[in-house]
């Protein structure tokens, strides 16, 4: 009974410690959420294409009303390593006269692809300013896909979207939520714009916003380039927005620099494009209403090896064109940027407006696509090592910081070309610190540049480009000439890339080798190059126009990078051509031809036509010779009431032919041949007397002139004239009979007078 009692009782005090301790274990594992203070760290300003605005030179910003900008917040929420939680946030409140734009975005974690915070931004109306609240959310997931136990170095930024509705005149925007680090105040000049434009636009360039879309490059992949990823810069070009006649051929060159204050990027080939835009203005931001062109048709575009550098030819420089292009992107707050220039054809710079004498501008913007979480590097120095030629990341590179003080540290890049020191006193912001290159890795060259860079409250990147050591590959092609002895260099070979630039040039060897020698690979990938003969002036040789394809493998053995030519051999065939000599002359003569018709004369001069041919053809020579002679006389010709008389000449033809060749000789021919032809006289109760026609051919010697291996040969040929004479008309018994009827009709006559009388 005493037993029962006590059990009783025990239960009654068991339950409720029971419920305690529950109570208890579950406030212990229950976090609630926290309002993060002091992280945030900087507010930059940008204009709708996320480029950074500066201030004059009184530290003002100076935009137009009516235009929509960002307020760009960068955080860091180191200080809260190992004590962060889903549901904790940070507010940022933005003053009148501000109208900002509501909306939620997500901010996202590049390495792991976790939305690891929200961004919810709500206006409180016209001009009235509005607040920005960041949420942390699935910070287990983003564990769990980084492997880490706890979430620390956690760093980013917000972007919140705004405008001036009315005109600012150097107004003060003061930010002190105490989610700052400390108070930031900007100072705004706000002017709405009217009025005509003075000048005219030929140029001009902006961009450089980090955009989230996946993108593939085949060309880049070609030369060993990182040719894929989520992120890429977008950069646009406004030419000849003024509209001028700039003639054929006009030229514009865009660069991405080397410096190492920018970024390590690559323009992505396969996405350029050319607008025909008509209707641009200098407030055109987009290619609306304008009409894509074909390149190799409207526009020509070449390339550098390397995809730092690129020329367009428009083809017709008088019309207005937009380019789009985009660019690979670090998207990790660092600075990237490239510049433009154009030019007309025959060179001449054009500036970048028609009142103002740049002729270059440059464009740059800081990569960070706007919600995108980072590891911090406040207080730290941060180092970007990329491969010189193909831009890609370079692990293993040692690097020694020193500090102000003397003190150093080495740092080595992982497999994304970071370095990161630890972090250093607040204390040294402003100051500077050297970076020198300690041991290169294998297969590159060590950097002797000492570079020197200020600690940043942000931290400061320094961006560095190491140089490969090169592959090196003997590029060989065969020489042959039929007809005759080749001779050493008397032929000209250039090499040109897959872009079609050249890259070498060599000549022949009297063995007929080719040899482009020490050709310099730079990064790993596949290269295709273009032999072509230069066409020379050597007399009588054929040149080989067909331009011969090589391909390049080029891979990295051990670090080091190595060239083999995998095509089969090519071989360049020319020919040498004897050549003789053939000549045809040919001589007509025609006689002057008189021709008398009553009263009237004609005379025509005679004519004398000589034509020469040479022909070239091989290993045969013949020289011909002809000469013709025509003579043509008409004799004078009366014409009495019924009796008619007509002569017709004789015609002559001489002709005499030389022939020459090898071992025969044929003599030459003449025939002459002369004929007179008249037509009989009639007469009625009239006599008509012609004079005789007469045609001589007169003798025609021909000479062939032999050729100095051939024996001289004449041929003389010589035919007499001879006189054409009249046949017998009758003509002295038509006299007698006459005479002796006269005499019969005077007797008659005599008879009748004496018998009538």
């Amino acid at each position: 009974m005493v037993k029962r009692k006590l059990l009783k009782a025990f239960s009654t005090l068991l339950v409720p410690f029971a419920v305690l301790l529950g109570t208890l274990f579950v406030s212990s594992e229950t976090v609630q959420a926290k309002e993060l203070e002091n992280v945030i760290t900087s507010i930059e300003l940008l204009n709708a294409s996320d480029t950074t605005q500066t201030t004059d030179a009184e530290g003002v910003y100076n935009i137009r009303t009516g235009n929509a900008y960002k307020l760009r917040a960068l955080f860091d929420l180191k200080a809260y390593n190992n004590n962060l939680s889903d549901g904790d946030t940070f507010t940022l409140a933005i003053p009148a006269p501000m109208t900002v734009y509501s909306g939620t975005s997500q901010l996202t974690d590049s390495d792991s692809g976790v939305n690891i915070a929200e961004a919810k931004v709500t206006s409180n109306g016209t001009g009235a300013g509005g607040t920005a609240v960041i949420t942390l959310k699935n910070l287990q997931e983003y564990l769990d896909k980084t492997g880490g136990d706890i979430v620390k170095d956690v760093s980013g930024n917000f972007a919140v979207a705004f405008l001036f509705s009315t005109d600012q005149t150097k107004t003060p925007i003061v930010f002190d939520s105490t989610s700052l680090s400390e108070t930031i105040t900007h100072t705004y000049s706000s002017k709405t714009i009217s009025g005509t434009e003075e000048g005219y636009e030929n140029f001009a360039k902006n961009g450089g916003t980090a955009s989230k879309d996946a993108w593939d490059s085949p060309a880049l992949a070609a030369i060993g380039s990182k040719s894929s990823g989520e992120y890429y810069s977008a950069w646009r070009v406004r030419v000849n927005t003024g509209g001028q006649d700039y003639g054929s051929n006009l030229v514009l060159t865009d660069t991405i620099p080397s410096d190492s204050q920018y970024a390590a990027i690559q323009y992505i080939p396969e996405s350029v494009k050319v607008y025909d835009m008509p209707s641009m203005v200098s407030s055109t931001s987009a290619p609306i209403g304008g009409t894509l062109l074909t390149e190799g048709t409207d526009y020509t575009l070449q390339w550098n090896a390397n995809y730092t550098n690129f020329t367009i030819t428009f083809k017709d420089g008088s019309k207005k064109y937009f380019v789009t292009y985009n660019t690979t992107t670090p998207n990790d707050g660092s600075t990237v940027g490239n510049t433009v220039s154009l030019a007309k054809e025959d060179g001449t710079a054009l500036t970048q407006r028609s009142n103002n004498t740049r002729t270059v501008m440059t464009a740059s913007a800081t990569s960070l696509y706007s919600g995108t979480i980072v590891a911090s590097t406040a207080y730290k120095v941060k180092i970007n090592k990329t491969d010189a030629f193909n831009l890609a990341p370079v692990a293993g590179a040692v690097y020694t910081v020193t500090a102000p003080d003397g003190s150093t540290q080495d740092i080595t890049t992982n497999e994304n070309g970071l370095a990161l020191t630890t972090e250093y006193d607040p204390s040294l912001v402003g100051q500077t610190f050297k970076i020198k290159e300690k041991t290169a890795p294998t297969g590159y060259k060590l950097d002797p540049t000492e570079y020197t860079v200020k600690l940043g409250a942000t931290g400061s990147t320094v961006n560095i480009q190491d140089d490969p050591e090169p592959g090196l590959v003997d590029i060989i092609a065969t020489k042959k000439l039929t007809g005759r002895t080749l001779a050493e260099g008397e032929f000209t070979f250039k090499l040109y890339d897959a872009n079609g630039n050249e890259v070498g040039e060599t000549t022949n060897t009297a063995e007929g080798r080719v040899v482009f020698k020490g050709i310099e690979f730079k990064g790993v990938g596949t290269y295709t190059y273009t032999i072509k003969e230069v066409e020379g002036n050597l007399e009588n040789v054929t040149y080989d126009k067909e331009a011969k394809s090589v391909t390049v493998l080029v891979t990295r053995v051990g670090g080091v990078l190595v060239a083999q030519v995998t095509s089969d051999a090519v071989t360049f065939t020319n020919e040498y051509v004897t050549t003789t000599t053939t000549t045809t002359t040919t001589t007509t003569t025609s006689t002057t031809t008189t021709t008398t018709t009553a009263a009237t004369t004609t005379t025509e001069a005679p004519t004398t036509t000589t034509t020469s041919t040479t022909t070239e053809a091989p290993a045969t020579t013949t020289t011909a010779a002809t000469t013709t002679t025509a003579a043509t006389t008409t004799a004078a010709s009366a014409t009495t009431t019924g009796a008619s008389a007509t002569t017709t000449a004789a015609t002559t033809t001489t002709a005499a032919t030389t022939t020459e060749a090898p071992a025969t000789t044929t003599a030459a021919t003449t025939t002459t041949a002369a004929t007179t032809t008249e037509a009989p006289a009639t007469t009625t109760a009239a006599t008509t007397t012609e004079d005789p026609a007469t045609t001589g051919a007169s003798a025609t010697t021909t000479v062939a002139k032999p050729s100095s291996s051939t024996p001289k040969t004449t041929v003389k040929s010589s035919a007499p004239a001879k006189k054409a004479g009249l046949p017998s008309t009758g003509e002295q018994a038509g006299v007698w009979i006459s005479l002796l009827g006269l005499i019969v009709v005077t007797g008659a006559g005599f008879y009748f007078y004496r018998t009538r009388h």
